[in-house]
């Protein structure tokens, strides 16, 4: 067994033992064969193992207070050794099933903080059976151990052979380096598109999987400001965009957002004449882009005062670098990418440009609903697994994601997303409902420390409630008596009753140490369990 399965402080005593009794015998055998084996060099020799051994210990002691120890590390090579023969299961670290079993001994014990129960001192592992098919949420406050379960989860995808998409709203070096490295190992095509670096890595095309005109102007039209999707003007710009997309496409020309925001600002009246010059003016594309022409231009520039902005930020600047054909780089397709199996870190930057990020989020979202969808028609064919992660999913919900989050599951297309509590998703979504149709859509669910009050109580709720067995223990002391009325008795009380309880104590959700996290699997019930740190390897070259 390999030696994170232990316990930590089992795994810790053979490892000190194993490494300071090798290196005692090593100065031994030294000693004897340069014949410096007397009375000097033994005490020497045993003072400086004394030395090094104690630093050593004190090293232990500093990590089990810090809380590493207690989590484990563990390096992506002995993370792939250890899931080799788990081919079908997804492994979350250590910990065991939290029942009213397990309940009962937390009440017998009279022990009220989580991490006294810790996963870590059961030794065994968690795997989530059928690599956790089906959506999962993973919820929890920052620096809790979100951005650690990605990883874990992201490794194992691509251990496995998944395409691995990752869309990171605030980016960072962790993430992409542990990628990188692990798709070096397994010679794995790895793209890293990076809003903060637009002219690094490759260019996406996220406009290739639109079989309908009609799909990607509802696709375009996502972008626009929520106060004007159904209004007039949200109308007459998805019907532009439609006409325009349509006539391009019966053309065979090129759909980039610079030819789109070059025929929407002219009107249509260029791509009018060329519709005349291949059909003539009876087509129906040509009827289209004819009315376009023909409509009053002062009335139209006031009806797409929210669209010409739009398309000038996708064609123009970092969306120009990142989406565009004009930078000479290669442009990559997401079809292309999953037939690949490709490793793909999208890092949005919402942190210097949240509009940027949540546009270049929302067509990738887009894109990939539509894959899901041609993946979904085309069923009979053998297609590669794609598991795609979102972190901070609340600043990219909305329908496109739901679509997503309804074709995924069926053609293998599995969404890991992450937000800080449910009231996130309810603020973007625009209310309860699209919310916990959101949640809804999650087969599985991982919970770190939260402080959101409305989110415990949603959770608490969704464990259940369980039936246990509390003690009640009481003591009677009667008054002083005189001495002539005898002895004064006291006496004692215990018993047990059978009371019904929440599955998860109250207050427990906010109180859970770093990396420990509750699980509420599919098929699996609630599991209590515990992640590794994932070694980060040094950058890579």
């Amino acid at each position: 067994m390999h030696h994170l399965e232990m316990g930590a402080g089992v795994s810790y005593f053979l490892r000190f033992w194993g490494r300071w009794g090798l290196a005692a015998l090593s100065l031994r055998w030294i000693g004897q064969w340069s014949g410096l084996d007397g009375p000097w060099f033994v005490h020497l020799s045993t003072h400086l193992l004394m030395l090094a051994s104690g630093a050593d210990m004190w090293r232990h002691r500093l990590l089990f207070r810090s809380g590493r120890f207690a989590a484990g590390e563990i390096s992506i090579h002995s993370l792939f050794r250890r899931i080799r023969n788990h081919r079908t299961a997804l492994w979350l670290g250590w910990g065991g099933p939290w029942d009213a079993i397990r309940l009962q001994r937390h009440w017998d014990a009279s022990m009220g903080e989580p991490h006294q129960l810790s996963p870590v001192r059961e030794d065994r592992p968690v795997w989530l059976d059928n690599q956790g098919r089906g959506h999962m949420i993973v919820l929890g406050a920052p620096g809790t151990g979100k951005t650690q379960a990605f990883l874990l989860m992201a490794l194992q995808a691509l251990a496995r052979g998944d395409t691995v998409l990752v869309l990171d709203p605030k980016g960072g070096e962790t993430f992409p380096r542990c990628l990188q490295s692990a798709a070096l190992q397994r010679h794995r095509v790895y793209l890293e598109i990076d809003a903060h670096h637009p002219h690094q890595g490759g260019c996406l095309d996220v406009l290739a999987a639109g079989r309908d005109p009609s799909e990607l102007a509802s696709r375009l039209c996502q972008l626009l400001p929520l106060a004007e999707r159904a209004t007039v003007f949200g109308q007459f710009a998805w019907m532009t965009l439609f006409r325009i997309i349509a006539a391009l496409r019966g053309l065979d020309e090129s759909l980039t957002f610079s030819s789109l925001r070059f025929h929407v600002g002219d009107q249509g009246r260029q791509l009018v004449r060329t519709c005349w010059q291949r059909w003539g003016r009876e087509h129906t594309l040509s009827v289209g882009m004819d009315h376009l022409a023909r409509h009053d231009a002062v009335h139209y520039s006031k009806m797409i005062v929210s669209l010409l902005p739009l398309l000038e930020i996708l064609a123009t600047g970092v969306l120009g670098t990142l989406l565009g054909s004009d930078s000479g780089r290669k442009r990559f397709t997401l079809k292309e990418l999953i037939e690949q199996r490709a490793v793909v870190y999208v890092s949005l930057g919402a942190l210097s440009n949240a509009r940027v990020a949540q546009m270049l989020g929302t067509l990738v979202l887009g894109e990939l609903a539509a894959l899901a969808g041609d993946r979904y028609r085309a069923s009979t064919v053998q297609r590669s697994a794609v598991r795609i992660f979102v972190d901070e999913a609340a600043e990219l919900s909305g329908e496109t994601f739901v679509q997503l989050l309804n074709k995924g599951r069926e053609c293998d297309m599995q969404v890991t997303l992450a937000v800080q509590t449910l009231t996130d998703l309810e603020v973007a979504m625009g209310g309860m409902a699209p919310a916990r149709m959101m949640v809804g859509n999650a087969a599985h669910l991982l919970v770190f420390r939260t402080l959101d009050a409305e989110s415990c109580r949603t959770l608490n709720d969704r464990a259940g409630r369980v039936q246990i067995q509390k003690r009640q223990a009481g003591t009677t002391a009667p008054a002083p008596r005189y001495w002539w009325q005898g002895q004064p008795r006291a006496g004692a009380m215990l018993q047990r009753q059978w009371q019904e309880v929440p599955l998860i104590p109250e207050g427990w959700l906010t109180r859970l140490e770093d990396l420990h996290y509750l699980g509420f699997f599919s098929g699996q019930g609630v599991i209590w369990g515990c992640l590794p740190r994932l070694r980060v390897p040094g950058k890579v070259k």
